[in-house]
């Protein structure tokens, strides 16, 4: 996927999670990640993630085998978030 794709998975995932884990807006205990997220011109950005995958521009970034340590919970969120929006293009 791109670079811009994956931006916009990564923003639905944390609203996602910020939605489905946290009992109330008061008490927003449960975050998928703590960086800033910026509004930019095509979509929401993290910068960070831009800047780890910026030199494949809109070539997709090639597969790899990261590992992360997701809670059981937020791994589902994320096939979730999948399942809803993977099949689309980063302008769709």
């Amino acid at each position: 996927m791109s670079n811009k794709k994956l931006q916009k998975l990564t923003y639905y995932a944390y609203a996602w999670t910020l939605a489905l884990l946290n009992e109330n807006a008061e008490k927003m205990q449960y975050h998928l990640f703590n960086e800033p997220i910026e509004a930019w011109v095509h979509g929401p950005v993290i910068p960070d993630l831009y800047q780890k995958y910026k030199e494949y521009g809109w070539m997709d970034i090639p597969k790899d085998n990261p590992s992360f340590n997701f809670s059981p919970d937020e791994l589902d969120i994320l096939n979730q978030v999948w399942d809803a929006y993977g099949s689309f293009s980063a302008t769709h």
